[in-house]
C-alpha cells in the first residue's frame, strides 16, 4: 500500500478560511464576454420586445438571441471572443445591423432604431476576418472543438493546441510548444493550473464542457504566468440565459480495443440564473496509446464530473460557481521483457477543484473581477510482484489555493487591466524504489563468478554504481525511501 498523505485539520481549516477571506475582497479568467445594451427610439424612449440576434459570420451555427425588457435593456451571456454581427428587429422600425469585435469581458452598446415600414430593411455588409495578434492568439468555441478529429474527447483540447502555430508533437504524443516539453498553463474559469494536464500525468479537462477557449503560444499577457511556452484560457458551458428550464443529452460510443465512452449532460435556466452538469466515463485498452509495436499492458479507465451555477441579481453583477473532479487509473506500459516477467504497475490520478467568479460592472468603462479558487491533485504509482529491473511506488499530492483580483478599463480605443494573484501551493511526495534484477547493477562483469570483491576471479564492472547497492534487493539491500512536504506561496 502507498500512503495517501492527508493534511492536518488545521491546515485544511486555514485554507478554507483563506479562500473565504478572498471572497470578501474585490481575473481575466474567461474567454467569453457579457454583452448588454439598450434599444431606444429616436425620441430616447425604450423599445421593449425588440428581437436581438448575435451571429458569428465565420460560424453560422452559433446564434445567440434574446428580447429587450420593458426598459429596453438586454443581456447576452457566454459570448466567445470573436467578431459578430448584431441584428435588432422590431415591428414598425427599420432593421438595425452592426458589427461587434468582442475581445474583452464586458461590452455595452446603445442602439437607436429609426421608424420605418415593416418591410423596410437596411442591410449592412462587412468583411470579416479572424483578428491577427502578435501573441499568436487563437480563439475557438465549442463548435470548432467538435470539428477536431482523430482524438477522443479527453484529448480534443490537445488536438486543438496542436493545430496552433509553433506547436509540434513528440514521439510519445505529448505537446512541444516552441521546443518546451508541455510547458502549458491552463486557466479554467479563472482557476490557474500550472501542473501538467497531459494524460500521462494529469486528467485533461473534458472539451465537451468548454464554451470557448483562447490559445496563446507567444507574447503572453502579464496575467498569465508560471509556464513559458503556452497558455490555454478556458470558459466553460453555462445554462444562464437559456430558453428552457431543463435540457440535456446522452451520448455513447464503442470501438475496438475494448474502447467505450459515455456522457450525460443537462442544464437550463432563465434570464438571470442557470446551471450546467456533465458526467462522463470511458475505458480503453490503448489508454495511453504509445506509438510503437510494443503496445503492451495499456488498459485504463477514466471518470469526470463537472458543474457550474450562475446567478445575476442585476445587470451589474454576475456570479458563477463551478467545480470539477476527475479520476483515471491505467496500466503503466511494459517492455516485452517486463511483460514476460509479469510486471503489472498501475497509475492512478485524481483531482478536484472549485472556484467562484464575481464580475462587477461599475460603469460601461470600468469593471472588476474576483476569483477565489482551490484545487488539489493526487498521483499514485502502484508496484507489482513482477517488477523488473526496478520496483517503485509513489504518492504525490499538490494543492493550490488562492485568489485573483482584477480591475478592467475599456473604451473605444484602449483596454487597460491591473490586478493581483495570490496563492499557496503545499506539495507532499512519498517515493520508494529498489532494484529487483541482479544484473542491473552487478559489481562483477562475469556472471559465472561470485559477485564479491573478495573472490580472486572478481572482474570489476565499470558501470557499477556503489550508491545503488544499499537499495539492491537482490543483494540484501532495502527500499530507498523519500517522504517529505513543503509549502510555497507567490
Amino acid at each position: 500500500m502507498i500512503p495517501y498523505r492527508v493534511n492536518s485539520i488545521a491546515r485544511f481549516a486555514s485554507i478554507v478560511i483563506f479562500i473565504l477571506g478572498l471572497a470578501t475582497i474585490p481575473a481575466r479568467g474567461q474567454a467569453t464576454a457579457i454583452v448588454r445594451g439598450t434599444v431606444l427610439d429616436e425620441t430616447g424612449a425604450a423599445i421593449p420586445g425588440a428581437r436581438i440576434k448575435l451571429t458569428n459570420p465565420l460560424h453560422t451555427e452559433r446564434l445567440l438571441e434574446t428580447e429587450t425588457e420593458v426598459d429596453g435593456t438586454f443581456l447576452l451571456f457566454q459570448v466567445p471572443f470573436n467578431p459578430y454581427q448584431l441584428t435588432v428587429e422590431k415591428s414598425g422600425f427599420q432593421l438595425h445591423q452592426q458589427t461587434l469585435d468582442i475581445h474583452s469581458t464586458t461590452l455595452t452598446v446603445e442602439i437607436t432604431l429609426k421608424v420605418g415600414a415593416v418591410t423596410e430593411r437596411v442591410e449592412v455588409s462587412a468583411s470579416y476576418s479572424q483578428e491577427t495578434h502578435i501573441s499568436t492568439l487563437t480563439h475557438m468555441d465549442e463548435h470548432e472543438l467538435d470539428r477536431q478529429t482523430g482524438a477522443p474527447p479527453g484529448r480534443l483540447i490537445e488536438a486543438a493546441i496542436l493545430k496552433s502555430a509553433g506547436v509540434a508533437q513528440n514521439a510519445n504524443g505529448r505537446l512541444h510548444i516552441r521546443g518546451a516539453h508541455y510547458q502549458v498553463s491552463f486557466m479554467i474559469d479563472g482557476l490557474p493550473i500550472s501542473d501538467q494536464l497531459s494524460i500521462d500525468f494529469g486528467n485533461p479537462f473534458d472539451a465537451r464542457n468548454v464554451e470557448a477557449l483562447e490559445i496563446y503560444t507567444s507574447n503572453f499577457p502579464a496575467e498569465f504566468g508560471n509556464k513559458v511556452s503556452g497558455v490555454v484560457n478556458v470558459s466553460t458551458k453555462s445554462g444562464i440565459g437559456s430558453a428552457n428550464l431543463f435540457h440535456g443529452s446522452v451520448s455513447g460510443s464503442a470501438g475496438s480495443f475494448d474502447a467505450g465512452d459515455g456522457t450525460v449532460q443537462f442544464g437550463g435556466g432563465a434570464r438571470n440564473w442557470g446551471y450546467f452538469v456533465s458526467a462522463s466515463g470511458g475505458r480503453n485498452h490503448r489508454f495511453l496509446d504509445p506509438p510503437g509495436f510494443d503496445n503492451l499492458h495499456n488498459g485504463g479507465n477514466n471518470q469526470s464530473l463537472f458543474f457550474r451555477l450562475d446567478y445575476s441579481p442585476n445587470q451589474n453583477n454576475f456570479f458563477n460557481f463551478s467545480g470539477n473532479g476527475a479520476r483515471s487509473r491505467f496500466d503503466v506500459p511494459n517492455l516485452p521483457s517486463q511483460h514476460l516477467a509479469g510486471q503489472d504497475q498501475q497509475q492512478k490520478l485524481m483531482d478536484a477543484s472549485v472556484r467562484l467568479h464575481w464580475l462587477s460592472i461599475i460603469n460601461p468603462q470600468w469593471s472588476m473581477e474576483v476569483v477565489p479558487y482551490y484545487r488539489t491533485a493526487l498521483a499514485q504509482l502502484f508496484p507489482s510482484a513482477g517488477d523488473t529491473p526496478l520496483t517503485a511506488s509513489q504518492a504525490r499530492h499538490l494543492t493550490t489555493a488562492g485568489g485573483k483580483w482584477t480591475v478592467n478599463y475599456t473604451n473605444a480605443g484602449h483596454r487597460v487591466k491591473a490586478g493581483v494573484d495570490i496563492f499557496s501551493f503545499p506539495v507532499s511526495e512519498f517515493l520508494t524504489f529498489g532494484i529487483t534484477e541482479a544484473d542491473f547493477n552487478d559489481p562483477d562483469t562475469d556472471p559465472n563468478n561470485d559477485p564479491l570483491p573478495t573472490d580472486p576471479a572478481f572482474v570489476p564492472n565499470p558501470a557499477f554504481n556503489p550508491n545503488l547497492l544499499p537499495h539492491d534487493l537482490t543483494r540484501g539491500g532495502s527500499l530507498f525511501l523519500f517522504d517529505g512536504e513543503k509549502t510555497g506561496s507567490e
